[in-house]
């Protein structure tokens, strides 16, 4: 599976390293901070990679990465899908 992020989701990165997301549409002035780990996982779905590159990736990235990594992050993409910051690219 491969995702993109919605199109009426902007962010912008903040000085101390964390990205910042809003929906322009429906925010009504409501910001998500991405911790380094989400942020991430962000920027790879930016990068257009399927899920199994995206663990890939972050497996060179952080150690240890094991199933228990792999759950978090799905659910982490799982919570994105919810919230439609991101959306199935097809």
């Amino acid at each position: 599976m491969k995702y993109k992020h919605a199109d009426n989701i902007v962010y912008a990165p903040k000085e101390d390293g964390s990205i910042v997301l809003t929906d322009i549409e429906e925010s009504e002035g409501t910001f998500f901070k991405l911790n380094e780990v989400s942020k991430d996982i962000w920027l790879l779905i930016e990068e257009g990679l399927n899920v199994e590159e995206l663990h890939e990736r972050l497996s060179q990235m952080y150690e240890p990465y094991d199933d228990n990594s792999k759950s978090k992050v799905d659910g982490f993409i799982q919570d994105l899908l919810n919230r439609k910051f991101i959306e199935e690219d097809k």
